[in-house]
Order: C-alpha cells, then structure tokens, then sequence
C-alpha cells in the first residue's frame, strides 16, 4: 500500500494557478458562523497548501469578530507542503488577516497531514478545508494492466472504497479537535453519479487523450500507465451521504450541495472571444489551453515526473 507523496507544485506556482480553487469556495461563504461571541477563537485551515485559497474565506470569518479581540489562526498541510510561499502569504496578506489592525492575529503553521490529530481535543471554533479533501491517504497498487479505460475503471473500484474510509476517518478526527458546537466547513472536487462517471473526472478527462497518444508513439511504457494513479478521488455525493450516515452520531450536517464551478480562464476565453474580429482566435484558444495545463500541473507536476521516471535506472 502507497503513501499519498503528493503536494501542491512550489515556489508559489500553486497560488498563481489556482484561480479555480480560490473561486470555488464562494458558494460556501454563507455557511462560515459568527464567532462574535467567543473567547480567543480558534480557526483551523486543513490542507491549505500555499495559502491562496484560504484569504477569503478567514476575511468572511475575521469579519464576525469585535475589533480588539484576538484570534489564533492555523495553517496546516503534509511536512512536503511550500510552507515558505505559505508563510509569505500570510505575511503579504496581513492586513486582511488582522482587519488593518483591528483584530490580535497570531497565525501559526502545522506541518501534520489531517489524516493525524493536529491540535488537542476541543480546541477548534472552526475548521475549514478548500479543495483538499479529494485526496486519498493512501491507495492500493491496480493490477497490472496497458489499457488506460481499464487502469480508470480499477481506480474508480478502488478509490470509492477508500475515499469513504479516509472521509469518515478525517470527520472524526476533527469532530475530537472541533468545540461542541462549533463547525468544520469544507468543500470538494465531486462527480456525478451514476455508471461510467468516474470517465468523467475532469483531470483524467483531460489526460487520456494525450497520455494515449504517448502510447502509442512509443514515449509511454504500461510501467508508466500503472503509475499514473493520482492518489485522489472525487465523491459522488451518494458516497459523501454514505460517509455522512456513518458520522451521524459525531456531526449533525446542516448543509450539503452541489455547485458547478466554471474555471476563470474559460470566462476569460468566452470574454476575448466576444472582443476577437477572428484574427486572434488561434492566440486565444492557446492562451487558454496553457492556463489549463499550468492548473493541472500545479497540483500534479511532481506526481507525474515521478510517474514518467518509473521504471527508470537514475
């Protein structure tokens, strides 16, 4: 069994290529809670990689708490994780973290991955997690296999049955850290339901085509197919409801929804495209097509170097 070794592209690449992310956590803003009546409250970001994504929602918080008080803000992710872009952001973004003043802010950065116990038992007023709950633990090598359907088809098997455990294993870790009455928000990549929608992953959507086509030409080895296994896998939400029946007794869930998010660089393309008299339309499609491929490679760019070396002597 394999340790999820994946982190989030460094030297602040993630931050720069993670409109999408940061985007997506919008539609959750309206489930932060008021913490105008706590004592020295306690706010906890699990996986926030970099630290991008994570602004806007501790505004929305921040917002909620009488000027004068103070507020211990934690930042969490793996021991691998750019905790160097991490801490220049909090420091570049330290006027919206202490509201120009208004609040005691004293942040801090625990290098723990959130599949462990990260602060003591009933500490935490509110955990948040943007984006990073689709990533697995750990997973199980797929039998071998030189056909890339078949190798999706296994992970899917694979994956529903270990995202579940993950899921429920990181509910109750954090309803020991979670206050009695407080919340952990949190939001995620999913996929519809129903049979053959593990095909329709957006990211391994994205990645058959090309990754066939190095097959084919003799640049890809079936090594290096079997080793194209992110460690990640995005919920139906019939499993996340699978997951929320098995964590009745530790949370009460009050909300749980859907939302298609709309990458920024497809609005930017519909937008040039509107401008465009036909001349550019060529730039512009390559325009988008580069800021896609650096989304992707800033989550998976180390996973898949990795996944092209197997195999290999050096």
């Amino acid at each position: 069994m394999a340790e999820n070794e994946v982190v989030m592209r460094g030297d602040g690449n993630y931050n720069k290529n993670s409109s999408l992310q940061q985007v997506a956590v919008l539609p959750a803003l309206s489930l932060l809670p008021s913490l105008s009546t706590q004592k020295l409250p306690v706010i906890v970001d699990y996986g926030c990689s970099q630290g991008g994504s994570s602004i806007i929602p501790l505004k929305t918080l921040l917002a909620t708490i009488p000027s004068g008080s103070s507020v211990q803000l934690i930042f969490n992710d793996r021991p691998e994780n750019d905790f160097t872009t991490l801490s220049r952001t909090i420091k570049d973004r330290e006027a919206d973290l202490n509201r120009n003043g208004e609040l005691h802010t004293f942040p801090s950065m625990v290098p723990i991955s959130y599949f462990n116990q990260i602060v003591p038992d009933n500490t935490v007023d509110v955990g948040m997690a943007w984006s990073t709950l689709n990533y697995l633990e750990t997973q199980m090598p797929l039998a071998p296999t030189a056909d890339l359907r078949e190798m999706v088809r296994q992970r899917a098997v694979r994956n529903v049955k270990q995202g579940h455990a993950d899921l429920v294993k990181v509910l109750a870790l954090r309803a020991r850290e979670i206050k009695k009455g407080g919340a952990f928000i949190a939001g995620t990549s999913a996929r519809p339901c129903g049979e053959g929608s593990h095909i329709a992953s957006s990211i391994i959507g994205l990645m058959m085509g090309p990754i066939g086509a190095m097959v084919a030409a003799g640049r890809m080895t079936p090594q290096n197919i079997m080793a194209m296994d992110p460690p990640a896998h995005e919920r139906a939400m019939e499993e996340v409801n699978s997951v929320f029946e098995e964590v009745k007794e530790l949370w009460s869930v009050e909300s749980c929804f859907e939302k298609t998010i709309v990458h920024p660089a497809y609005e930017w393309l519909v937008e040039e495209l509107k401008k465009d008299d036909g001349s550019g339309k060529e730039g512009l499609r390559r325009e988008f097509a580069t800021r896609i491929v650096d989304w992707i490679l800033a989550a998976f760019a180390g996973f898949f170097v990795k996944a092209l070396r197997s195999g290999r002597d050096d």
